[in-house]
């Protein structure tokens, strides 16, 4: 009936995404190196403790031993929590850790919204006149958000989304350790954007 933000999702998840690869990219290796980096998103991981597709993954590959074969090493998994709730993604990047033992990093996005959107309930006038009316097509739907795409989304009187932050909190693997430490010693955060909200 009501679809995510998903193109909300995926613009933050793009910036991270590209950022991460031009710090890679700087990295000074030598051109006779067979060490490289790849970042992508959707990359599906099968476990002992999770099967899943991170949001977005760094992997380190190297020639292998033969001629033409490359072996991967994921060494960055990072979630996005827009549509997870904060403790639900806390806990997969837990399972990752346990799975996945060359781990370096494991990072969450967390996008807070300016005015939370509230539940119509199975017997609200919202909820009754979703049950009784067609699927809204992409144009009709984006235009309640005042011609931008993905601003607050007013139906009804609820607001769907309305963007307000985005937070990043990654988590290292300190030297030494034999994988990350979900703690406060291995833990870095900060705001990537912030906007104000005006009701």
């Amino acid at each position: 009936m009501v679809s995510s933000p998903a193109a909300a999702h995926n613009s933050i998840l793009d910036i991270v995404s590209m950022d991460l690869a031009n710090i890679l990219n700087s990295i000074p290796i030598p051109t006779s190196s067979t060490l490289s980096c790849r970042t992508s998103g959707a990359t599906f991981h099968r476990g002992n403790s999770i099967r899943g597709v991170p949001n977005l993954t760094v992997q380190m590959s190297r020639e292998g031993g033969n001629v033409g074969s490359r072996m991967l090493q994921t060494i960055w998994v990072m979630e996005c929590a827009s549509s997870q709730s904060d403790r639900d993604v806390t806990g997969k990047l837990q399972r990752y850790i346990e799975d996945i033992p060359g781990l370096l990093v494991v990072g969450k996005i967390l996008s807070r919204q300016a005015m939370p959107f509230c539940s119509p309930g199975s017997n609200g006038s919202i909820a009754r006149s979703l049950r009784s009316s067609e699927l809204k097509t992409f144009a009709e739907w984006t235009s309640y958000a005042n011609a931008e795409e993905f601003a607050s989304v007013i139906a009804d009187g609820f607001t769907w989304f309305s963007l307000m932050s985005v937070e990043l909190h990654v988590w290292v693997r300190k030297s030494g350790e034999s994988k990350i430490k979900m703690d406060e010693e291995s833990h870095a955060y900060g705001v990537r954007l912030r906007l104000v909200y005006q009701p």
